[in-house]
């Protein structure tokens, strides 16, 4: 009992940090909008801080919520299960907001990205667990990034694409697609939607990627101390991963050139490079890890070209 209510207090920080933070953004639109300052000139600003932040809310969790979920798979189950239902309970009140509730509907969207970053947080330091050397993330890393350029390119993730460029194109009338709700977003100073920025996947391999770098005992922080000694000394500390570099960039390219840009290979690449520098044991390869990795190449290859005749 004492365990579910340490993570639970972890959640609930998680989420008033982040309402917090958006509030303090919302409540700027009038004073820019009388300083005549041009509010996307702040995006990019905006976006780096909500990065940052949702990179301290997954320290934070590694660092005081890991251990009592730590083979207590019932216990990280039942908040998953939470999660979810929240997400859901948020998409069914959004269906009953009146046509121009801005503010209402904000609210909703804030709420639910702070759950996606909890969700995301208690999936993603999860599924670790049956890794047992650094060398096979290498395999892993290229069915991801393989996985998510089919989806986009060729799977579901081109359809759900292109219903939520529609919707946020045509100016948003009408309750928010389904798929809007597995998007984490931000606020903008000077803008009084909540601004999209990226899938609710992304942060799960992020969050597995600093739960991987905890496993195998190397610093993916750019910015000080690893999660491992914030863990030791039970001090959480400014954390940047590297991988959330390669998650900026492309946010920031997709921005630039209002197309969408798939972020997980560019995350994966940023953390790939980083770990073969900074870990020795993983550029220990073997010959299986070499099997599987091509394997799943093809395999995503061969999926990509089935799916392309049959379209």
């Amino acid at each position: 009992m004492q365990d579910a209510f340490r993570v639970s207090f972890v959640i609930i920080a998680i989420h008033a940090a982040w309402i917090g933070v958006s509030l303090v953004f919302l409540g700027a639109v009038n004073g820019l909008s009388s300083d005549g300052i041009t509010p996307g000139l702040l995006v990019a600003p905006a976006v780096f801080v909500h990065i940052c932040l949702a990179a301290l809310a997954t320290a934070f969790f590694m660092v005081y919520a890991s251990e009592p979920l730590r083979d207590r798979h019932r216990l990280r189950l039942g908040f998953i299960g939470f999660s979810i239902l929240l997400t859901v309970v948020i998409f069914a009140l959004s269906r009953r907001l009146e046509p121009g509730s801005h503010i209402p509907l904000w609210s909703l969207k804030t709420l639910n990205t702070a759950n996606l970053i909890v969700f995301a947080n208690l999936l993603g330091s999860w599924i670790t667990a049956p890794l047992k050397r650094p060398a096979e993330m290498v395999p892993l890393c290229a069915v991801v990034t393989l996985a998510d350029l089919f989806s986009v390119f060729k799977g579901p993730s081109r359809k759900i694409i292109e219903s939520l460029t529609v919707y946020y194109e045509t100016g948003m009338v009408g309750p928010p697609p389904v798929a809007d709700f597995l998007l984490l977003k931000i606020t903008v100073p000077g803008i009084g939607e909540s601004m999209p920025v990226f899938g609710v996947s992304d942060w799960i391999i992020i969050a597995f990627f600093s739960a991987a770098a905890v496993k195998f005992g190397f610093n993916d922080n750019l910015a000080g101390k690893s999660i491992t000694d914030m863990q030791s000394h039970r001090r959480i500390g400014f954390y940047l991963p590297v991988s959330v570099i390669g998650l900026f960039l492309a946010v920031l390219a997709a921005q630039a050139l209002g197309v969408f840009i798939p972020a997980l290979p560019v995350v994966v690449t940023f953390y790939m490079l980083d770990m073969m520098i900074r870990c020795p044991d993983a550029r220990k390869i073997k010959r299986s890890d070499w099997l599987a990795t091509g394997g799943a190449a093809f395999m995503m290859i061969s999926l990509m070209l089935v799916y392309g005749k049959l379209q």
